[in-house]
């Protein structure tokens, strides 16, 4: 199973769970992520970045079988920028 997990603020815990994630689970997860700073930006507007970083990652790796995106996301806009990839995907939002 791919997992695409999206961490638009990957610091701190947030880097710590998105990391240990992929690197104990027994499916393939890709992190698909921006840098840990501007954190008001990263939750209101960087769906938009983030939905350019995952098409690419999606072109590189294949398409998802699931996604979990975390709290800081603004996960209609991302979902709604990449429906063309998305659409049928289940999604799990963690909230941390």
């Amino acid at each position: 199973m791919r997992i695409y997990v999206l961490e638009p603020y990957l610091t701190g815990s947030h880097r710590a769970w998105a990391e240990g994630y992929a690197a104990r689970s027994a499916h393939e997860v890709h992190v698909v992520s921006l840098p840990g700073q501007f954190w008001k930006w990263r939750q209101t507007g960087g769906f938009v970045t983030l939905a350019g970083r995952f098409r690419s990652e999606v072109e590189r790796s294949g398409p998802p079988d699931a996604i979990v995106a975390t709290s800081l996301l603004d996960l209609s806009g991302f979902l709604g920028l990449t429906r063309d990839l998305t659409a049928g995907v289940p999604v799990g939002l963690y909230l941390h």
